[in-house]
């Protein structure tokens, strides 16, 4: 008597890689394209892959595995290829974006060629601010205006009221007298630049919007006429001010350590004047023995040109020669030292508060 062999039936979950194999003929009624019983056909041959399994997050729990054993296998490798998708359940920052926050924009800021502009009895100076950025704040990388004393007062000031707690840079003080002067003119231009590049490179200061308008608007006397008013009305108008003057003064706490760093920056800011006022003593001694040389060298030129030998005339122009060099030296460190010393005596309040 022969029997029929039954097919004999394989079950998947039996399978050490089966996880590694496909699954497309499984199916739980068994019902599925080739079956499991063919030789040739059914889940055995199809097409090998492998289902990556998701990062473990940080946020992950331990317990995500266990939970897994209670479910389908088809529900659970779904899951998991949803968890690796998932933008979600990815703590990690691609490496562009780390560079596009982490580096702050740069800003390189001169202010050069001072032009007196006006009549006689209204003239100002004008400066040319140029800009160079990579601030994505700025409509172009590089640009060029024309502002004056100020507006970077106004700049100074309104930086102030937009950044309570900011130590803002100070611009140079103002003088009634000699604004004009070359020497005066060259020293405030060097204190404007160097405080425009402290509020660039401050981390808060360059984000205000007020001061890209003041690096790059070209109709900056009409905007700030329109920023004024929102100010004024910002701060409530004459109303607000009949408030603060009837409700009267408000308290101010004081704090002993503001106080002896108040004391301090006072005591060293009188210092300073007084150090100032010696080099400037200094430059005009210095000024003097440039002068002088140039005098001694014009009389040994006229000296060479009497008839004293051609060996002596040689020699005495020699001699002219380093005269006129040592006046031109001497007129350069006199400058130098007046500007330098007065354009970095403007920020002694400012960098000991940042910490520069």
């Amino acid at each position: 008597i022969l029997h029929k062999a039954e097919p004999t039936s394989i079950n998947p979950l039996d399978q050490h890689s089966a996880l590694n194999r496909s699954i497309a003929g499984l199916s739980i009624g068994g019902e599925t394209l080739g079956g499991w019983q063919g030789a040739s056909g059914g889940w055995q041959t199809q097409t090998t892959y492998t289902v990556p399994e998701p990062p473990r997050t940080q946020n992950q729990s331990v317990s995500d595995d266990d939970d897994d054993d209670d479910r389908p296998i088809a529900q659970t490798m779904a899951a998991r290829a949803a968890r690796a998708a998932s933008p979600a359940t990815s703590v990690s920052i691609p490496a562009s974006g780390k560079k596009e926050n982490g580096i702050h924009p740069v800003f390189v800021i001169t202010v050069d060629d001072p032009q007196r502009v006006g009549d006689p009895i209204r003239a100002y100076t004008m400066y040319t601010v140029h800009t160079k950025t990579t601030s994505p704040m700025y409509k172009k990388s590089t640009f060029s205006v024309l502002r004056r004393y100020s507006d970077f007062l106004w700049l100074y000031e309104t930086l102030s009221m937009n950044n309570p707690g900011v130590v803002v840079p100070p611009v140079p003080d103002k003088s009634p007298f000699g604004r004009f002067d070359e020497e005066f003119v060259q020293q405030r231009r060097m204190g404007l630049e160097k405080c425009i590049q402290k509020i660039a490179s401050h981390p808060v200061l360059q984000k205000d919007t007020d001061l890209k308008m003041f690096l790059e608007s070209d109709t900056f006397a009409l905007d700030i006429k329109h920023r004024k008013a929102e100010i004024a009305q910002e701060k409530g108008g004459l109303m607000a001010a009949i408030g603060q003057t009837i409700t009267g003064p408000r308290f101010y706490e004081t704090d002993e350590w503001f106080d002896k760093q108040k004391a301090y920056l006072d005591s060293l800011e009188t210092q300073l004047r007084g150090l100032v006022k010696a080099i400037d003593i200094v430059a005009k001694q210095r000024a003097d023995v440039a002068t002088a040389a140039g005098e001694f060298a014009q009389a040994i030129t006229e000296l060479a040109g009497c008839d004293v030998g051609n060996q002596l005339v040689s020699s005495l122009n020699g001699l002219a020669d380093v005269e006129r060099k040592a006046q031109e030296l001497q007129n350069i460190q006199a400058s130098q030292d007046v500007i330098t010393i007065l354009a970095t005596g403007s920020f002694p309040a400012f960098d000991l508060m940042c910490g520069d």
